[in-house]
This record gives C-alpha cells, sequence and structure tokens, in this order.
C-alpha cells in the first residue's frame, strides 16, 4: 500500500513537471545561479582575506623584532648603554621560545661593502646581512630567482642578493651560480630577492644577504648584537606572543622583572639559594640569633664563625623594591 502511494506521488509531480515545464526549467536555474553566486562571494571573501593577510604579513603587521636598545642620554648628560644580545642569547631564544611562531636570527655585518663581478662592481654602500633559514619569512621578503637560504648552507660561501645589484652587476645576464666578490671574499649566488622599495627596513634592494655563521667569521666585531625576528600566525596573536617573549628573553638574560613609570621603577627580583653541609652543627636553640627576612639569603645566616648549617637546605622567593627616578 505504501509503495503504491509513493509511486503514484511521483506520478503526480512528473506529471506537474511536464505541465510546467518551463517554469520548473527556470525555477531550477534561479536556484542553481543563487547558490553559485553564494558560492562565488563567500569564495572571493576567503580570496581577498587570504591576500590581505598576506600583505600584512609582507609588511610586518605578524612580527615583532627583539634587538639591542639604542644607547640614550640621561640626566646629567651620562650615556646609558644598553647591554647587547649575544649569538649565544639569541640561539637559546630561538630553540626554547614555546609559542607558535616562526623566528630567525640575523646580524648587520656591513654597511658600506663593494661587491664586484668580473668588470661591473657596485658602490661601496651595500648592506651586508647575515641570516638564517627562517629570515626572509620573518623580514616579508620573497624570492624572485633561486631560492632561500636552508640548513645545509650554514657554513657555505653562498649569497642571495637584492634587486638593485642584480641590475647593477648582471645587467642582462643570469645571476644564478655566478660567482661573485663581496669584501675580497668569493660567494656563488643561489637567489635574488624581489624589489621592495625604499620602504624596506635596511635597503634589501641593496643588500647580500649571507648564512650568518659566514658573517660571524668574516665580520667579526666586538661587542657584536644580533636581531631576533619572530612571525606569528595572525595578528591577534601578537601582544600574547611578545609577554611571552619578554618572560623568556628575561629568564635568558636572567633579568628581575620590572615595572617603570615616568616617576617610579618597581623590581620584583626572583631570588634562590641552596646550601649543603656534611659536618655536624651545635645545637643553638638557644641562641639570640634568627633567620628572618633581612639575612634568609645570606651566606652565612645563623651569624656565628664558630658553627655551620647542618645538612641541605633549598631557600627560594621574591624579593620586591620600589625606587624614585629622581633619586637614581
Amino acid at each position: 500500500m505504501k509503495k503504491e502511494i509513493f509511486l503514484e506521488n511521483v506520478l503526480i509531480a512528473l506529471n506537474s513537471i511536464k505541465s510546467q515545464l518551463i517554469r520548473t526549467i527556470l525555477t531550477s536555474l534561479i536556484i542553481a545561479l543563487g547558490i553559485m553566486s553564494l558560492v562565488g562571494i563567500l569564495t572571493a571573501i576567503d580570496a581577498i582575506k587570504a591576500s590581505i593577510s598576506s600583505e600584512f604579513t609582507s609588511m610586518g603587521a605578524n612580527t615583532f623584532v627583539v634587538r639591542q636598545l639604542r644607547s640614550r642620554v640621561r640626566q646629567g648628560n651620562k650615556s646609558q648603554k644598553f647591554s647587547s644580545i649575544t649569538y649565544k642569547e639569541a640561539k637559546r631564544f630561538k630553540r626554547e621560545f614555546q609559542y607558535p611562531s616562526t623566528i630567525s636570527i640575523s646580524s648587520q655585518a656591513s654597511f658600506n661593502s663593494l661587491v664586484r663581478y668580473k668588470a661591473e662592481k657596485s658602490n661601496p654602500n651595500v648592506s651586508v646581512l647575515g641570516i638564517d633559514e627562517n629570515y626572509l619569512s620573518t623580514a616579508g621578503y620573497s624570492i624572485a630567482l633561486g631560492r632561500g637560504l636552508n640548513g645545509n648552507d650554514a657554513g657555505a660561501h653562498v649569497a642571495i642578493i637584492g634587486k638593485e645589484i642584480v641590475d647593477r652587476l648582471f645587467l642582462e645576464s643570469n645571476p644564478l651560480n655566478e660567482i661573485i666578490s663581496l669584501d675580497g671574499n668569493k660567494y656563488r649566488v643561489i637567489g635574488t630577492l624581489l624589489e621592495k622599495g625604499a620602504s624596506s627596513g635596511f635597503g634589501g634592494d641593496r643588500a647580500v644577504l649571507i648564512p650568518i655563521d659566514k658573517a660571524r667569521q668574516k665580520y667579526k666585531e666586538e661587542d657584536e648584537s644580533f636581531t631576533i625576528n619572530v612571525l606569528v600566525q595572525k595578528p591577534e596573536e601578537l601582544i600574547s606572543a611578545i609577554d611571552n617573549a619578554t618572560g623568556k628573553f628575561r629568564q635568558i638574560r636572567k633579568l628581575p622583572l620590572k615595572k617603570e613609570n615616568t616617576l617610579t621603577k618597581s623590581i620584583l627580583m626572583p631570588l634562590a639559594s641552596f646550601k649543603f653541609s656534611p659536618n655536624k652543627s651545635k645545637n643553638i636553640n638557644d641562641s639570640e640569633n634568627k633567620i628572618d627576612i633581612n639575612n634568609i639569603f645570606s651566606f652565612n645566616r645563623i651569624g656565628l664563625n664558630d658553627n655551620i648549617e647542618e645538612g641541605a637546605s633549598l631557600t627560594y622567593g621574591v624579593e620586591y623594591f620600589k625606587t624614585n627616578k629622581k633619586d637614581n
């Protein structure tokens, strides 16, 4: 019975379609075009979002930089110089920073180098940058020809050159795999950069990029400082990533937690001590000496010259103090 009813309904539907064929076709076309338009609009929106995100990434909207703070003159014409970021500190940060991100290490090796190729030469104003395999993506640069650095290029004599260097030295020829002379050292060109213009941070169109280990070897300077670029996946993750990076770098450099405003400086300094002695100590229960916040981290916190602490002890805590900047 149910089967007969179903077949009857199907026949009625088919007869209705035949009797109003044009209307049925038009309705189907309208529905199909509507669905196609909706899919097209959604696809276009996703493409626009991806394009905008890519453009912002290339401009550094997803990136923050950890670098040495420039020296500044304080009251009394005294220059305040900040310590440089060592290669060891930068490598440790790259290895231990757990926030989802891409990290690169770079160093400015030279601002006034000369590049030669056969009979052609550049002006002596070429920037040389030591980079790792992640630098191009974190700095917003793209490869025009060839390839970027990889892990196997760490100590190799290879280089990536900017658009201005290509136009100046190679004219109409292909620069890939050609040998250039940079400050008297030979490098094989493995890639060229897309033109970025005058807005680029260090003048990438007039630059030569070499492996950072090779830059440290050839352009070693006293008190050399390295730059760390951190690229996060989304712009909204930037503030959280910066907070995490600040804490991690303070840990690496063993800096106290500090908060400043225009008048005061507040510092929270972690403290810890570990003591161990296999010797027996005297009973000093009747002694007037006490351990308190003023001496708990001292080497001889029991304050006796003829007695020492017995056994092992681990003490940890924090010290908070607030100073007036006018008193410094």
